[in-house]
């Protein structure tokens, strides 16, 4: 600033003579090529100070002394890690840019005849996931994935259990997102790009199960190691179970019952040799506080006798009551919890 002193009739006055903006910032430009997300900032700025911020991530860019002309406020872009551009007056002499991203990214400012260009430097993606395979074989399921990459991270996740596979730095190329399968306990094979640079392939299981994942000339295969399935077979059409006299038992028969539930489309298929809770009725309770077990007739006129902790279709037996069995299930990220009444005794 610069100081004036002006003398009238004696007295001598004092003026401050603020400094006037010469410097704008007249417009934004967002531009995607084959280097990267380019920023352009239309100004005759000569200098900034900048910034990158790591919580949340973003780019900040300050042009001192400069007035805000642009007429947008606000770009979104959603091109690589760049979510927006936001800017404006940020104090009276000061305009602000700022780059919104989804991760911390290497960038460059250069000058410009128009003004400055920030770059957001492409990250090349040359590894590839072209196709997905399944296949039963006497050795067990094994999805085959036809990729260049040479890395990948991997997690089998319990509930819902599934095993996950990401292949870093890679663009997802598979014509079909899902394969349903219904074989052994893989229910499907789930693929799509979960990042920008980041591909996931998700197999969807009826319960943990033993996998190895070798490399191949064509890309990587996860087998599924081959297990029988047992499920327990209708004996009659009522059962009777014999415990020690301290325990109070329930029995009830099932004959000429309806289901009481409607069949909910799910992920599940035909072939799950699991139990389907939901098309199921609580025909019997054997309940002590030592043991609980539950007789659940399922749809087809299959029995099946559950304990707390036992897996379901989709699901487990989290709790037995005296009158009534609870299973919490598991379907496209929900958790849900369904109470299934024990089957009134008809006289």
């Amino acid at each position: 600033m610069n100081r004036y002193t002006i003398v009238v009739g004696g007295l001598s006055l004092f003026l401050l003579a603020g400094q006037i903006c010469s410097t704008t910032v007249d417009g934004i430009e967002v531009a995607v090529t084959d280097r990267g997300v380019v920023v352009s900032v239309i100004t005759n700025a000569t200098e900034y100070r900048e910034v990158q911020v790591p919580l949340p991530p973003r780019i900040v860019i300050d042009f001192p002394n400069s007035k805000y002309r642009v007429s947008k406020n606000r770009i979104d872009v959603g091109k690589g890690d760049l979510i927006a551009v936001r800017s404006g007056q940020f104090k009276p002499d000061i305009t602000r840019v700022v780059l919104d991203l989804r991760q911390k990214r290497e960038y460059s400012i250069q000058k410009t005849k128009t003004g400055f260009e920030i770059l957001l430097v492409s990250q090349i993606c040359s590894t590839t996931v072209d196709d997905i395979d399944v296949a039963v074989t006497d050795r067990g399921v094994v999805v085959s994935l036809i990729t260049n990459a040479t890395e990948y991270r991997e997690v089998q996740v319990p509930l819902p259990p599934r095993i996950v596979i990401d292949f870093p730095n890679s663009k997802y190329r598979v014509s079909k997102n899902r394969i349903d399968v219904g074989k052994g306990d893989l229910i499907a094979v789930r693929s799509g790009q979960f990042k920008p640079d980041i591909t996931r392939v998700v197999l969807d299981l009826r319960q943990k199960r033993e996998y190895s994942i070798q490399k191949t000339k064509t890309g990587f295969e996860i087998l599924l190691i081959d297990e029988e399935n047992i499920a327990i077979e209708k004996k009659g059409e009522e059962l009777e179970i014999k415990r020690p006299q301290e325990k109070e038992t329930f029995l009830y028969s099932a004959r000429g019952k309806r289901d009481p539930f409607k069949p909910l489309v799910g992920w599940a298929l035909e072939e799950d040799p699991l139990l389907d809770v939901r098309d199921a009725q609580v025909v019997g309770i054997v309940w002590s506080p030592e043991e609980r077990y539950a007789i659940i007739q399922a749809r087809d006129g299959k029995v099946y006798i559950v304990e707390e902790g036992d897996r379901v279709r989709e699901g487990e037996v989290s709790k037995i009551g005296k009158k009534e069995v609870v299973f919490t299930l598991f379907e496209l990220g929900r958790t849900e919890r369904l109470t299934v009444k024990i089957k009134e005794k008809e006289l």
